[in-house]
């Protein structure tokens, strides 16, 4: 059920909704005897980030990789290969069709420049009347495509992957 408070803690907690205890949190909250003790305990630090320039990046003066100037077998590269395999790049993209639906739902915002259900004109999508999933032919037809804002795209039963059960008979 959680970690038991010490009694100082629940002490002070009561003493803060009783409002005899204050807890400061801006400059303003501060009397001026307070902001000369803080004043005067700061003098002399030096900042962490002096003579820093920028954020550095890449690894350490004088790091040298464990590969660096050996050797490697023929076997020993294959392993290293196989283990890499599947990591980096991939040579088959996922979807060759991407750009293509991003024209024509660019297309459709273009033609109809507001939410066709509420006429708001931010956050504009192109929403497909006849799935994409049922009718793959009529998916890069601009006569087949309204705008929307998200959210009202959103509420339509095709958004997404979601299909009423209606639509799949």
């Amino acid at each position: 059920m959680g970690r038991k408070r010490p009694q100082h803690s629940l002490k002070m907690r009561e003493l803060y909704k009783l409002g005899r205890l204050k807890i400061y949190h801006r400059k303003e909250d501060f009397t001026e005897e307070t902001k000369r003790k803080i004043s005067n305990s700061l003098r002399g630090r030096i900042p962490w980030n002096k003579g820093l320039k920028g954020i550095k990046t890449g690894p350490k003066k004088g790091f040298i990789p464990w590969l660096k100037g050996k050797h490697l077998s023929e076997e020993t590269k294959k392993k290293i290969s196989e283990a890499r395999k599947g990591k980096g790049k991939r040579e088959v993209p996922l979807k060759v069709i991407g750009w293509r639906l991003q024209k024509w739902s660019k297309d459709i915002i273009l033609r109809d420049k507001r939410c066709m259900v509420c006429g708001s004109l931010k956050d504009l999508e192109g929403h497909h009347l006849s799935p994409k999933s049922l009718f793959p032919e009529r998916m890069y037809d601009i006569k087949n495509g309204i705008c929307l804002c998200r959210i009202c795209h959103k509420k339509t039963e095709t958004y997404g992957n979601r299909l009423d059960l209606k639509m799949k008979l």
